[in-house]
């Protein structure tokens, strides 16, 4: 994440940004993150995590912030994968047998809102 987030924000984000405006080189920027983790699946979430790390950034001033939601997101993840429990609540979360899905997504994008002002 600290390796991602210096060259993505710290290095291309901000060459690209004085090179083509704030909004293309932001896009730019999030496009190519995405690309750098190889995974044609979540190539439009991970664009949008680009584009959200990117504002933090700005919003920010400080490449610090960015690189710790990084961290925090790669964390939680490797708990997910290393923990049993966690897997298959994750599972019953994907089969969405009770229609909780987009319920969850709402609220994960409330937080994410409300973190963002915060």
């Amino acid at each position: 994440g600290v390796v991602e987030e210096l060259f993505c924000r710290g290095f291309l984000g901000r060459g690209l940004c004085g090179r083509y405006g704030l909004g293309w080189g932001v896009l730019l920027t999030s496009v190519l993150f995405a690309a750098l983790h190889l995974s044609p699946s979540q190539a439009f979430v991970m664009t949008l995590m680009g584009a959200y790390l990117h504002f933090v950034y700005i919003a920010s001033r400080s490449i610090w912030v960015p690189v710790a939601l990084h961290l925090l997101n790669n964390g939680i993840a490797t708990l997910i994968i290393l923990n049993p429990d966690l897997q298959a609540g994750a599972k019953l979360f994907d089969e969405d047998a009770r229609g909780l899905r987009a319920v969850m997504d709402l609220a994960s994008v409330a937080l994410l809102a409300f973190a963002s002002v915060a």
